[in-house]
């Protein structure tokens, strides 16, 4: 990954932005049956992670000449380990001013009942599938008199995010005449470095702690409360203290100040990892590795301890799928049975509710549509 300069340390992804528009058509029959047609449209590299649309059963894939080249050259999955490495290999038409292929994918299923409607668009056998977006529906159809009326509700079930967004907390903390000077590209000085340092090392340490809290959580909930609240809080500063020490920002100062008077031409020619990724990973390694240790020096059976690093990675992930959606779309259109007489919708098109959201509405809250129609 080629380092792009960011224009506030904190606030930087050095990725190309998701921007993924997502599509989701809904039908609902009045034998409570539903038909669903999914299509999402971004660049090739984003449409590889996150499961975005699904081309796996009971999904049938769309005939379009993109969807099927994606199964020929890559297979039906969109989230896998190693299913980017396989889009890289495939040649994408784009314009010539696109970095990255823009392309639409897109599948469709029908289901008995919205009950029967899977929650999740990860394949059953995702070992994180649970740490995806879960999207839940409900379908009430009540008799009143001579009318059948169709209750409709969609969730879009949030994800925590805020406590653990590391570059936004710490961008908080960042005194103002210090981002100025980021957001110039000015040179920073020593003692302002080292200021920005001690920030970044608190907050990284902060939310490591938060994240084995978290997976630990299960213990005292589901389980048999045997971990100690004291061992917990020694596992934690084991935790925190692993992880501060880990916090280097020379490798990023070095870009930083190289980046300044470079042109864009010479940053995109560097070859090097991502800076900011480079911080995350070291972070997530430093957490595992001293969560394992500290686990191994408690009681806890085997059992008890792989299952709270299970949690830990599904944590893990469920904050980066968070993170991904945040500049993503939703366009949802419904139609159902009758007419649409009441819900939250944005407008009726057509005799269909529509609704349009951002990914960022689900950062630690739900988003709830809710439609309701009346036949005859």
């Amino acid at each position: 990954m080629k380092p792009a300069l960011p224009t506030a340390f904190f606030a930087a992804t050095l990725l190309l932005p998701s921007c993924l528009e997502n599509e989701e058509e809904i039908e609902i029959y009045a034998d409570g049956s539903v038909r669903v047609e999914l299509s999402v449209e971004g660049h090739v590299h984003d449409l590889a992670g996150g499961y975005a649309v699904p081309l796996h059963g009971p999904w049938i894939p769309s005939l379009d000449a993109t969807t099927q080249k994606w199964l020929r050259e890559v297979g039906d999955d969109t989230g896998r380990a190693g299913t980017r490495d396989r889009v890289r290999r495939v040649d994408w038409p784009k314009r010539p001013d696109e970095r990255q292929a823009r392309i639409r994918l897109s599948s469709a299923a029908t289901f008995a009942s919205v009950e029967d409607w899977p929650q999740t668009l990860a394949p059953a056998d995702e070992t994180y599938r649970d740490a995806y977006l879960r999207r839940s529906a409900h379908l009430q159809i009540t008799r009143r008199g001579q009318r059948n009326v169709y209750e409709f509700t969609r969730t879009y079930h949030g994800a925590e995010h805020a406590r653990q967004d590391v570059h936004a907390r710490a961008q908080a903390r960042i005194p103002n005449e210090l981002l100025e000077k980021l957001d110039s590209k000015t040179r920073l000085t020593a003692p302002e470095w080292e200021l920005v340092q001690a920030i970044a090392r608190e907050e990284y340490a902060g939310a490591a702690t938060r994240f084995v809290r978290a997976a630990c959580l299960g213990l005292y909930t589901d389980g048999d409360a045997t971990l100690a609240p004291d061992d917990l809080d020694a596992i934690c500063q084991q935790v925190r203290d692993a992880v501060s020490r880990t916090i280097d920002l020379r490798e990023f100062i070095e870009f930083w100040n190289f980046a300044i008077d470079a042109t864009e031409e010479q940053i995109d020619a560097i070859d090097a990892p991502d800076p900011i990724e480079t911080l995350d990973e070291r972070a997530r390694t430093a957490t595992r590795d001293a969560f394992a240790t500290a686990l191994a020096a408690t009681d806890l059976d085997p059992e008890s301890r792989n299952g709270i690093r299970f949690a830990l990675e599904s944590g893990f992930t469920a904050f980066d799928h968070a993170t991904d959606l945040t500049d993503e779309k939703f366009h949802v259109k419904l139609r159902m049975p009758g007419r649409i007489v009441g819900g939250n919708y944005d407008r009726i098109e057509e005799d269909r509710a529509v609704w349009t959201f951002e990914g960022r509405n689900l950062n630690d809250r739900d988003r709830v549509l809710r439609a309701v129609s009346v036949d005859g």
